[in-house]
């Protein structure tokens, strides 16, 4: 019962951090960008100008967003399997590829590649790395 219980708080705070993902993106998008900070840039290389602005106004708020959740998940002892930082990011990640499918049958490919696709890479690193870093306490606390 309390494993279940347990996968009831993570899947709420899933769906939590997907709600939470389109007002940071949504915000992330009304940033302004000064033309003296981006115009360098963009004459030598627009993909990476954009994908930068990207992965900086919207990736990096995402994985804080995440990382708190995941504190949160870490501080009211839920997680009972090293899977529950993915469970926690399952919500977002199906928010988002129907929107990616939407959106990419819409656009041009090569730019919605390069200007959505660093703020995803960033994020699922992070899930990544939690989980892998999960995974390692528990095998070590399992050794002793």
């Amino acid at each position: 019962m309390d494993r279940v219980k347990n996968l009831i708080i993570i899947s709420l705070l899933g769906i939590l951090f997907a709600y939470a993902s389109i007002i940071i993106i949504g915000y992330g998008a009304a940033i302004a960008i000064p033309v003296d900070l981006l115009g360098p840039l963009v004459k030598s290389s627009p993909y990476l100008a954009f994908a930068t602005i990207d992965l900086l106004t919207l990736g990096l708020p995402l994985a804080s967003c995440f990382m708190m959740l995941a504190l949160l998940i870490k501080l009211i002892k839920v997680n009972t399997h090293h899977l529950c930082y993915v469970l926690l990011a399952l919500p977002f990640l199906l928010l988002h590829c129907s929107i990616l499918i939407m959106s990419f049958l819409n656009s041009e490919n090569v730019y919605f590649l390069a200007t959505t696709l660093p703020k995803y890479i960033l994020l699922a690193m992070l899930v990544f790395a939690i989980t892998r870093l999960r995974l390692r306490q528990k095998t070590l606390n399992h050794q002793k």
